[in-house]
Formats: structure tokens, C-alpha cells, sequence
């Protein structure tokens, strides 16, 4: 059996390799000695290459052996997983336009529908409530400031 490519590895240490160096770059940015928004991003580089480290271990020790209990992964898995990734991407790109709360409401919905198999309205449902309530935290709460958008509520 050939051994094969540690991709997950690869990827997880090329990302905190990413964020580590992006830590970097924004230190001199700092306004505290105490901190800054280079600590987390440093800190979760870290991290990333700390585990990246941990799985290359992993599959080196296990080289040939197949998991156990190992089943092969079914097209609709691969369509899940694809229109998630698909969802999150759109929803980055149309937060800048739509604003924070049109943007995640459907992207909310798109979720609980794609991942959660629920009818359209429980998905709207619960993108309301979740909207609603990251919402009340984060902007009424914490005072952050987020994209208006079509709806101007931000």
C-alpha cells in the first residue's frame, strides 16, 4: 500500500506558517506593549503549526495501516461539504455590500438549510435568531462596528 500525502499536514502548517507571518508584520503596528492585533493572529499561527507538527507525527507513525473502521466518503458528504464552503466564501465576499446583518442572514439560512436539512422557514427561522442575537452581542454589547450594508441597522 503506498503511503500517502499528509495533505491536511501541509495545509495546517502552510496556514499558521500564514498567520505567524502576518503576526509579524503587524507588530510594529502595535499600540501597547501589552498586546495588539498581532497576538492573536500570532497566537493562533502558532497553533496551526503546533498541531500541523502533531498530524505529520500522527502519519508517520501509522504509515500503511488504514483507520479503523474506515468507510468511503459518500458524494453527498463532498456536495455538503463543497456548498459549505461555497456559502462561507459568498459570505465574505458579500459583507462589504450587503452589510453585516442581510449577509448573515442568508448565509444563516443557506447553512441551516445545506447542514441542518431543515425546511426553508425553520432555516429562516433560526437565521433570525442567530442573526438577532450576534446582533445584541456584538454590536449593541461589545460596541463593535460592522458593515450597514442594505439595511443600515450597523
Amino acid at each position: 500500500m503506498k503511503r500517502g500525502v499528509p495533505v491536511g499536514a501541509l495545509v495546517t502548517l502552510l496556514g499558521g506558517a500564514a498567520a505567524v507571518a502576518e503576526a509579524v508584520r503587524l507588530e510594529p503596528l502595535r499600540t501597547s506593549d501589552y498586546g495588539g492585533d498581532h497576538m492573536i493572529i500570532g497566537l493562533m499561527g502558532g497553533i496551526l503549526l503546533m498541531l500541523g507538527l502533531l498530524l505529520l507525527l500522527q502519519q508517520r507513525r501509522r504509515r500503511n495501516a488504514p483507520p479503523a473502521g474506515a468507510e468511503p466518503v459518500e458524494r453527498e458528504d463532498v456536495q455538503m461539504l463543497l456548498l459549505t464552503l461555497g456559502v462561507l466564501i459568498a459570505y465574505g465576499l458579500l459583507l462589504p455590500w450587503l452589510g453585516y446583518v442581510a449577509s448573515t442572514l442568508l448565509s444563516a439560512t443557506l447553512l441551516f438549510r445545506v447542514l441542518g436539512r431543515d425546511r426553508w422557514w425553520r432555516a429562516a427561522l433560526l437565521a433570525v435568531l442567530v442573526t438577532g442575537c450576534l446582533y445584541a452581542i456584538f454590536v449593541l454589547g461589545l460596541q463593535m462596528v460592522f458593515p450597514p450594508g442594505l439595511l443600515d441597522f450597523a
